[in-house]
């Protein structure tokens, strides 16, 4: 189960029932919907089934004068009908649960939290935030999304999947290769081109960036280096050998020689 809260309420919300799964098997996307707790008696009741918080202490009228967080503070779990408890398992701002923040960044968060989007009771939606370094929801929202428009053209109906902005409630202009969208003035700007010519911009970015000019310049020194030693160092040694094997006086000229051949003469394919 998942507990959030602000200054206002405390919502919670049941294990994802919806849950989408790419090719590999791992969940790309999953959806749950969070209700609100009654917080005089810290019940809350989602999809038939009704959860009571189990608390540090009484549940009495010094408890209901806490603040939301000091609320929070005092929750050790919720607990079902059937008796099924769900205890306090980990907090990105409670010190005394640090020790599951292993299990929560490298299992929950990647694996099931990343890709989990709450939908509140008044339709809001809640994703878990990169502003926050994915340790706190907030709200979410699509400013653009793919919809199909019927088109009439002699007397027959089309279809054609469109761009169009929630905001707004404008269709994206598709012209020029883009996709240009209208401002708060009503002005036509470009958001992102599908097709366009960039020129040399790639290679004044190895010029003038010095994270990508940096390493490429070591990377292109040392592939040169590395070739020109490599034919220095064969030319010599294969200088040597030759000299070393053309000497008449020397004896088992012939057998060095065959032992030096037999990697050129033989296949790769019979030796392996």
């Amino acid at each position: 189960m998942i507990a959030l809260y602000n200054d206002k309420e405390i919502l919670l919300s049941e294990k994802p029932k919806e849950i989408v799964y790419d090719s590999k098997g791992n969940p790309k996307n999953a959806s749950a919907n969070l209700k609100p707790v009654n917080e005089n008696s810290m019940t809350v009741s989602i999809n038939g089934n009704t959860y009571t918080a189990f608390l540090k202490r009484k549940l009495d009228n010094t408890f209901k004068n806490l603040s939301i967080e000091e609320k929070m503070n005092n929750v050790l779990g919720f607990e079902s009908k059937d008796g099924t408890k769900y205890v306090y398992f980990y907090s990105p701002t409670d010190p005394d649960t640090f020790k599951n923040a292993a299990y929560y960044n490298s299992v929950l968060r990647q694996k099931y939290l990343g890709v989990l989007e709450l939908t509140n009771y008044d339709g809001k939606k809640y994703r878990l935030s990169s502003r926050y370094i994915y340790k706190r929801f907030s709200e979410a929202y699509r400013i653009y999304e793919l919809r199909v428009k019927p088109i009439f053209s002699n007397n027959k109906k089309t279809y054609k999947t469109i761009i169009f902005n929630t905001r707004t409630n404008k269709e994206l202009v598709d012209r020029d290769s883009a996709f240009w969208d209208y401002n708060e003035k009503g002005e036509l700007i470009r958001l992102i081109g599908y097709s366009s010519f960039v020129g040399t911009y790639q290679f004044d970015r190895i010029r003038k960036d010095s994270k990508i000019s940096g390493p490429f310049l070591k990377i292109f020194s040392w592939t040169f280096t590395y070739a020109a030693l490599s034919v220095l160092l064969s030319f010599i040694i294969g200088m040597i050998l030759a000299l070393m094997l053309n000497d008449k006086l020397m004896k088992g000229r012939v057998l060095y020689r065959t032992l030096l051949i037999i990697p050129w003469a033989v296949p790769p394919s019979f030796l392996y």
